[in-house]
């Protein structure tokens, strides 16, 4: 892998976007990687990839009991009646002492 420091990227800056078509350019400024230079195909395959992550932990939290929001505000409203607090002043954000809490429904 092709490391540079950020001085040589601006004196090298097409060798290294060339470089980048084939593997990832590590950035480093004091022997510490700053950033890294990568070709545009790669990053569209990483979003691809943190999008299909990000599915399956969506679906990981539905498969292991997820709430929707209509639940979550159920829930919501028993705990407040729970600790004696008023559904409106939940919505209104308007709590006794110190504490602030705003809820928005649809």
């Amino acid at each position: 892998m092709m490391r540079v420091t950020a001085t040589e990227l601006k004196t090298q800056l097409q060798q290294c976007l060339m470089q980048s078509r084939k593997e990832p350019v590590l950035v480093e400024d004091q022997r510490q990687t700053i950033a890294v230079v990568i070709s545009s195909e790669m990053y569209e395959r990483w979003l691809e990839m943190e999008d299909a992550f990000w599915l399956m932990k969506a679906q990981q939290a539905a498969d292991s009991g997820f709430v929707g929001t209509d639940q979550a505000l159920e829930l919501l409203k028993q705990v407040s009646q729970e600790k004696g607090i008023s559904w409106e002043e939940i919505q209104s954000g308007e709590m006794a002492g110190n504490e602030t809490a705003v809820v928005h429904t649809t």
